[in-house]
């Protein structure tokens, strides 16, 4: 209606000047043409100023209707904002609570962690006390062991383990125990604890770099880990890993290459700055490869021990063996196991790098050999075979070239020896030198169980084969004896009758 109110409001106004105008027009009239003329004149202004009129009322409704065209976007996108707010709200609310639960799983996660890095301690405790528990109620019935409550190893879970868990370099000293702690210590001008970290796995084995700038790691599951010396509070970084146990590590004299042994007969060098980067295979041994040792006479040499009774010589840039000696040739046979396995245990050198210590697994004997510097090579050579009365436990030699040997006598756990001439001496056990080392010994030597002490810590290790095939086909020939038995024999006539048959049927079929 509003729209045909306007197109009627020209007409109306027209309408109305028309009637004001009607007596001017009829007193022109009769003034004549020129009052006609006046007339045609005053019209056609009334028909402007009505158009004016017109355009300045149409002026404000064009003016509002390109405003509101103009705001028209505007609006849109303010309600398209506003229908969009709430989805906004609603995401970023989703996603803050997707972020509060990662953050406190996370929390939680290391929570747990901690718990079960504090408590991992006192499971191992406990579950050794639970394994010791018939043991040491088996000796109180004896009567042959102290009770319980003086006793001050119960239950600290100090057991041999293959391989070295301590290791002393310059002034640094490193520990590892049952309950994945690595310790750190340095000796000089004073003894001072470093660092205590602790490890993924179980150590097996421990090195420093001839720098002193990091410890190398191997643990149970074939992982090399990388600890700092100068940066106690880095946490261990992983360097390289096998496919089965590692058993030792060892380190080249100038840092650059890192040697790994393993279950699996296998000998691994492998670049230091980049651990992925393999430099050669050591390949030949026929058991578990149990010791390694980097001699300082002859660099680039490397000697390693086996399951299998040998120690072989290699050239490590290449891998290639340039000796491999037999140790049951060299010791004495034994009344006591005279087929007895030879596992090598444990390897030292003197200071000087030209005298090798071999300790082998349970056996009372110590085979000493020259390493010599040859034109294809480094060689060994047989020096001496040092009989013991107990089974040694550990092997090392001190800066003056002595050699120490740990026996298991809990009387006199020490024995020392001298180069004299060309041979080995035992020092006097009264020696003051001894005497405080033995003193010390002494009060600890009950921490460790005999049982722990006697057993083979490296047996296990042994890979057994089974011929099948040989069972296999002795049961097949028994099978078959046995039927033969079972069916019965057949007489001459009843042979003779078949052939006959058979030949009356050729025949037949002939004719």
């Amino acid at each position: 209606m509003k729209t045909q109110e306007d197109r009627e409001e020209p007409e109306r106004t027209m309408k109305t000047q028309e009637d004001r105008e009607e007596p001017e027009r009829t007193a022109r009239s009769q003034r004549g043409p020129r009052g006609a003329r006046e007339d045609a004149r005053s019209q056609r202004g009334g028909a402007e100023r009505t158009a004016k009129t017109q355009e300045d009322r149409e002026e404000p409704e064009r003016t509002m209707k390109t405003q509101e065209d103009r705001e028209e976007p505007e609006r849109t996108m303010k309600t398209q904002e506003d229908r969009e707010e709430p989805e906004r709200t609603r995401g970023a609310e989703r996603t803050r609570g997707r972020e509060d639960a990662r953050t406190r799983e996370e929390e939680l996660e290391r929570t747990a962690k901690t718990q079960e890095d504090r408590e991992e301690p006192e499971r191992t405790m406990k579950t050794q006390e639970d394994r010791e528990e018939p043991e040491r109620t088996a000796r109180s019935q004896r009567g042959g062991a102290r009770e319980d409550r003086e006793d001050p190893g119960a239950g600290s879970g100090l057991r041999p383990h293959p391989g070295p868990r301590c290791v002393c370099l310059g002034s640094l000293l490193a520990l590892s125990d049952d309950s994945k702690r690595l310790v750190l210590l340095r000796t000089e001008p004073t003894w001072s604890l470093l660092s205590v970290r602790f490890l993924p796995r179980r150590c097996t084995a421990l090195v420093f770099s001839r720098s002193e700038d990091f410890l190398l790691v191997a643990d149970k599951s074939g992982d090399v880990y990388s600890v700092s010396v100068k940066e106690p509070e880095q946490e261990p970084e992983l360097q390289l890993g096998h496919l089965s146990m590692l058993l030792d590590v060892a380190v080249s004299l100038d840092d650059r290459f890192i040697v790994t042994c393993d279950r699996d007969e296998k000998i691994r060098v492998s670049w230091s700055c980049s651990p992925y980067n393999i430099q050669s295979f050591c390949l030949g041994h026929q058991q578990f490869v149990s010791a390694l040792l980097v001699s300082s006479h002859c660099p680039g040499t490397l000697l390693s021990g086996s399951g299998d009774g040998t120690v072989c010589v290699w050239d490590v840039a290449t891998g290639r063996r340039l000796q491999r000696v037999e140790l049951r040739g060299l010791l004495q046979p034994t009344d006591e196991a005279p087929e007895q396995r030879l596992t090598v245990s444990r390897m030292s050198s003197s200071p000087d790098g030209r005298h090798v210590a071999v300790l082998c697994d349970r056996l009372k004997q110590i085979q000493l050999l020259n390493l010599e510097q040859s034109e294809d090579g480094a060689v060994l050579a047989p020096h001496c075979l040092l009989p013991l009365s107990h089974c040694p436990l550990d092997l090392t030699f001190d800066p003056q070239g002595r050699l120490w040997v740990l026996l298991n006598c809990s009387e006199r756990p020490l024995q020392v020896y001298r180069l004299t001439q060309g041979a080995y001496e035992q020092l006097d056990p009264q020696s003051s030198e001894v005497s405080r080392v033995t003193s010390a010994l002494t009060p600890l030597w009950d921490t460790v169980n005999e049982c722990d002490r006697c057993s083979s810590r490296l047996e296990h290790l042994y890979v057994d084969t089974y011929d099948n095939v040989s069972e296999y086909m002795k049961k097949k020939q028994q099978r078959l004896e046995q039927q033969s038995q079972k069916t019965p024999k057949r007489g001459q006539g009843w042979i003779k009758d078949q052939q006959q048959s058979k030949k009356a049927k050729t025949d037949a079929n002939g004719s």
